[in-house]
């Protein structure tokens, strides 16, 4: 059992678990290529800023030379400046290596030739209907509120069979602390309106508002309510609105 595990041996998981395992976490590194940098995966140039920033000296190991900046050339000979940092010209899979190396001389371990396929997390019941929710409703697998309370009633089944708290899914989703945007983005309840920009406006899946929608119980949304509503939502024309709902699109 790890503390931690990091997946891909590049240079920011290497350096990821060196981190790792100085602070005394148990760490294991996964590759799924048999020799850590190999094949090279991109140019092998880097500025001696980006090493500095980054808690790296540079090493006689893996530096092939100095420079003084990157220049990019075009196939009919026009070229233009990509930095005028200074920095060096590296041996990229040495570089790799060497990384790898500090964190398993740090403690952490290496595993080559491993690939990892998917990822299992154990969440509590309540995780699990939220879970469980978000897919039903994008997938179309009935309507969202009813496939949504037999998805409770599984994971409340589960819990009392399994005598703890804990369901095991697959489902896993990861957002930025924070970021509510981010958060419904990536659990598909809303659409970004402009993929292109990180701060652009979102609009609600048509499942979404259905699904808060049933869950008000008695209580009814004022007009102006219903048209904050309804401009929020993608396609609401979709939505199956209730039946004491005035504002239609």
């Amino acid at each position: 059992m790890y503390d931690a595990v990091v997946v891909g041996a590049g240079p920011a998981g290497g350096m990821a678990a060196q981190q790792l395992a100085t602070a005394g976490f148990s760490t294991l590194v996964l590759e799924k290529k048999k020799i850590v940098g190999e094949p090279v995966q991109c140019a092998e140039g880097v500025s001696r800023f980006g090493l500095e920033s980054n808690g790296l000296r540079p090493d006689a190991s893996w530096i092939e030379q100095p420079i003084d900046g990157a220049r990019c050339v075009v196939p009919d000979g026009r070229s233009f400046f990509i930095t005028h940092l200074p920095g060096y010209a590296i041996d990229r899979a040495a570089f790799d290596r060497w990384i790898v190396e500090g964190a398993v001389d740090d403690g952490a371990e290496l595993r080559t030739s491993t690939r990892v396929d998917g990822i299992e997390r154990r969440v509590t019941a309540a995780e699990a209907f939220l879970l469980h929710m978000t897919k039903l409703g994008p997938d179309g697998d009935g309507p969202p509120p009813r496939a949504a309370m037999a998805a409770l009633q599984e994971a409340r089944a589960a819990r009392g069979a399994g005598g703890d708290d804990a369901v095991p899914v697959i489902i896993v989703s990861f957002t930025e602390a924070g970021s509510v945007s981010g958060a419904l983005t990536s659990l598909r309840m809303a659409t970004k309106l402009d993929r292109y920009r990180p701060t652009a406006r979102i609009a609600l899946e048509p499942w979404l508002v259905e699904l808060a929608l049933s869950r008000l119980g008695d209580r009814k949304l004022t007009r102006e309510e219903q048209e904050t509503v309804v401009k929020a939502t993608r396609t609401p024309k979709k939505v199956r609105w209730q039946k004491w709902w005035k504002v239609l699109p």
